[in-house]
């Protein structure tokens, strides 16, 4: 094997992983970086000046720490998640991870924000988590569907109309194929642009197996989505439920 093999291998790896999609202010951009549970670093990029480009988490690292039972406001681990965060010359107002960049710098620090991210997601593994206090839509979803005794897999993994292949929470399925599809959103901050994000991938898998509905459910403390949000789902049939609203959940998901 010669270095040009694998340059050009790891190149079109790499290409292969990587993701951009639009949101309402900017692109949501998938990295080749993993998080301590093996799924893509993913971040927000927004120019909101002509020299000056914005990195962001919306605040999912500090809600996915949380929701694995790390107490981020705890002495220890905000001292070392803050270290970490100066030392990629970041900063972290309100629970929203953030670097400013300049379009000459823009994909070095991509990179090392993705890495930063990453890093920050390992701190579970230096911590003994502590139960949680409070249901996560994930696991309402979750026992909802155990409950009304469907056929259905977590985390599935879906082909897309745009020709990627993502993956959702719960795919309720009929006759062996995809017939709803749940996606959780429980974060504390930006939930609105996770639901926008989520509302373009949902749509990209209906329009691929076209018998296919889906919906987004959130957490009501964090958010209140927009009518912007609603009209995305509806245009492919799709719905937005507070995680408390069971019945409704329920309703949705029945089989005819």
């Amino acid at each position: 094997m010669t270095k040009e093999e694998i340059r050009e291998g790891l190149l079109g790896f790499l290409g292969n992983v990587f993701s951009i999609e639009n949101t309402s202010k900017g692109y949501a951009v998938a990295m080749p970086a993993l998080m301590a549970d093996g799924w893509q670093v993913t971040f927000l990029v927004e120019q909101v000046a002509a020299d000056t480009i914005l990195l962001s988490d919306a605040g999912r690292t500090i809600s996915w720490l949380e929701m694995r039972g790390i107490n981020s406001q705890s002495d220890i681990v905000s001292s070392l998640f803050h270290e970490k965060v100066l030392m990629f010359q970041a900063e972290c107002p309100d629970g929203v991870l953030k670097k400013m960049t300049t379009p000459q710098n823009l994909f070095l620090d991509m990179q090392l924000f993705a890495e930063l991210i990453a890093s920050l997601s390992h701190l579970i593994f230096r911590f003994n988590p502590s139960v949680a206090n409070q249901r996560t839509a994930y696991q309402c979803v979750d026992e909802l569907v155990v409950g009304l005794g469907l056929p259905f897999d977590r985390k599935a993994h879906l082909k897309a109309a745009s020709g990627r292949d993502l993956v959702v929470d719960f795919c309720v399925s009929r006759s062996g194929l995809p017939f709803r599809l749940l996606q959780t959103v429980d974060v504390r901050t930006k939930s609105e642009d996770i639901i926008e994000i989520w509302g373009y991938r949902l749509n990209d898998i209906v329009d691929f197996y076209q018998e296919v509905c889906a919906a987004i459910i959130y957490n009501e403390a964090f958010c209140r989505p927009k009518p912007f949000l609603h009209e995305i789902m509806n245009s492919r049939k799709g719905k937005l439920f507070p995680y408390h609203r069971q019945d409704e959940i329920a309703d949705f998901l029945k089989i005819a």
